[in-house]
C-alpha cells in the first residue's frame, strides 16, 4: 500500500470512539486542507482493505459500521490500565512512521508517552529496560541510564536504531 491514509482514517475514527466528524478527520488527517472527495475515497480505500466505515451525510460522521479490533487501540488501552507489559508485547514499533500528518505524528508521541510511563510506574527495571528498547523516550533513557549504566548505551542505541527504522 502506497498511502497510509485509510489506515489513518480508521484508526482515528476507532480512537474516537467509533464516530469522528469530518471537520476533525479533515484537520487530523490532512491538516485542515482537503478536496471534498479525500474522505470519501480513503473510506472507499479503508472498505477495500476489509475496514468497515462509512460516512454519514446526516450527521457529519464517519463512523465503523462493524466492530474492529486495533493493536494501536489495544497498545493505549493496556497502557492506560496499567498493564505496560501487555502492551510492550503488541507494541511493533511506531505507529505508522512515514506518515507526517498531524493525527499520524500526534498519536505516535502519545503511544510513546503511554508507553513510557505504564513501564515506569511497574518500578521493574527489566520491564523499563524492554520498553526503552522499544520506544525512544527520554523519561525511559533517564532511568536505564540512573539505573544501570553499563547498560544504558545498548539499550539506548537499540531504541535510536529502531527509531529511525534501521533495525527490526
Amino acid at each position: 500500500m502506497r498511502s497510509t491514509k485509510p489506515l489513518e482514517l480508521v484508526a482515528a475514527v476507532a480512537l474516537a470512539g467509533g464516530r469522528y466528524s469530518r471537520d476533525g478527520l479533515v484537520s487530523g488527517i490532512y491538516g485542515g486542507e482537503a478536496s471534498d472527495s479525500a474522505l470519501p475515497t480513503l473510506a472507499y480505500r479503508a472498505r477495500l482493505l476489509g475496514l468497515p466505515v462509512e460516512y454519514d451525510p446526516y450527521t457529519g460522521f464517519y463512523a465503523l459500521t462493524s466492530a474492529i479490533s486495533l493493536d494501536v487501540v489495544d497498545v493505549l488501552r493496556l497502557s492506560a490500565a496499567g498493564r505496560a507489559g501487555d502492551a510492550l508485547c503488541l507494541y511493533r514499533g511506531p505507529f505508522l512512521p512515514r506518515s507526517g500528518s498531524p493525527f499520524a505524528a500526534t498519536l505516535r508521541a502519545e503511544i510513546d508517552n503511554a508507553v513510557a510511563q505504564a513501564a515506569l510506574a511497574t518500578g521493574d527495571q527489566r520491564v523499563i529496560e524492554y520498553a526503552a528498547r522499544a520506544v525512544l523516550h527520554p523519561m525511559l533513557a533517564d532511568a536505564v541510564r540512573r539505573a544501570r549504566p553499563d547498560v544504558a548505551s545498548t539499550v539506548l542505541g537499540a531504541a535510536y536504531l529502531r527509531g529511525i527504522g534501521a533495525a527490526s
